[in-house]
């Protein structure tokens, strides 16, 4: 249980980039959504009209497959180790002008 457990952290955490805080999360958000997907389609879910039933261990062959594709074509993960920032405002900073740059004559 633990391996699997330390297994799907990993991916988590190559997934979405192990360099930024954002890339955690999205790759938490990415690879629980998947799993959990998986872990159902294993015991037979239908999507669409269709019933999908995956063998037992898929859902891991998958998980893996998914770390090398992404190790391969996207070292940094996901979001390449950058971080999601929001704009600042209203926090009291203001713009001071140097009498030296406006040019002053």
């Amino acid at each position: 249980m633990y391996l699997e457990l330390t297994f799907v952290t990993l991916a988590m955490l190559v997934i979405g980039g192990i360099t930024s805080l954002w890339g955690a999360v999205v790759g938490a958000l990415a690879v629980s959504g998947l799993d959990s997907f998986l872990s159902e389609a294993e015991q037979g879910v239908g999507v669409g009209g269709v019933t999908v039933d995956l063998p037992q261990g898929a859902r891991l062959v998958v998980l893996g497959t998914l770390m090398a594709i992404v190790l391969v074509l996207r070292p940094s993960g996901l979001t390449g180790g950058r971080e999601f920032g929001l704009p600042r405002l209203g926090r009291g900073e203001h713009v001071t002008r140097d009498a030296t740059s406006e040019g002053a004559a």
